[in-house]
């Protein structure tokens, strides 16, 4: 499993960072978190923009639509979804 820290970064605005991953691992936890979170919030339900970069992945969303604990919620449901399989 990869370690995550996840920053609240402004109202509206989430950094998830991979920051003992290498590059590669780094980047496709990003992009994938990004692909589950377009998913989960299609576009005008709150998630304004995802971009995903080396190590991390930012998040820009209306916050009196989704909240930071919910994109927390959003990323922890992937992590255990991969912990059972």
């Amino acid at each position: 499993m990869i370690a995550v820290r996840v920053r609240d970064v402004a109202d509206g605005a989430i950094l998830v960072e991979y920051p003992e991953a290498g590059e590669d691992e780094a980047n496709r936890a990003a992009v994938a978190l990004s692909a589950f979170l377009g998913r989960r919030y299609p576009p005008g339900e709150g998630l304004l923009d995802r971009i995903p970069g080396a190590r991390t992945l930012f998040c820009e969303f209306d916050p009196l639509r989704v909240s930071h604990e919910a994109i927390r919620r959003a990323w922890a449901s992937t992590t255990a979804s991969k912990k059972s399989r």
